[in-house]
């Protein structure tokens, strides 16, 4: 009977050892966690200063009454292709800036779509609706004929 005790014991110090190992395991990945999360915090806080100082140098430039104070845009042609910079009107619409594209690369407008961060830039609405100053414009070229399902 002893002996059986010992077992048990022995059986039962392996399991207490093997939810420490896995309790560390656990530990250790929340730490790595927590440093992802505060990087990500950090990199969010660096966006919400650049984006507040262009806010403020959108707001200076509107203050002095000059509507037509360019607006410098990056254009990224493809994923991860090359950038170009564009400098154009706030008061120009996207399909103005389409056009000044098709222009510039020669890709028509048709086959052109331009996104900026996620959301695809299309119809009347004027750059400045759409995009912040100095802001990257991702142009994606696609084929303009209409696709056909079976």
């Amino acid at each position: 009977q002893l002996q059986d005790m010992s077992m048990a014991n022995d059986l039962l110090n392996a399991r207490v050892a093997d939810l420490i190992s896995d309790l560390e395991e656990v530990m250790h990945e929340r730490d790595a966690q927590q440093q992802d999360n505060l990087a990500l915090k950090e990199q969010i806080c660096e966006l919400e200063r650049r984006n507040a100082a262009l806010r403020q140098e959108l707001e200076a430039a509107q203050s002095k009454g000059d509507d037509d104070a360019n607006l410098h845009l990056d254009v990224v042609v493809g994923l991860g292709g090359t950038s170009r910079q564009v400098v154009t009107s706030p008061s120009s619409t996207v399909a103005d800036l389409k056009h000044e594209l098709e222009a510039a690369l020669g890709i028509p407008v048709r086959a052109q779509r331009l996104c900026c961060n996620t959301t695809q830039l299309d119809g009347d609405r004027t750059v400045l609706e759409c995009v912040l100053p100095r802001a990257t414009i991702n142009l994606v070229k696609v084929d303009p004929r209409p696709q056909i399902f079976a």
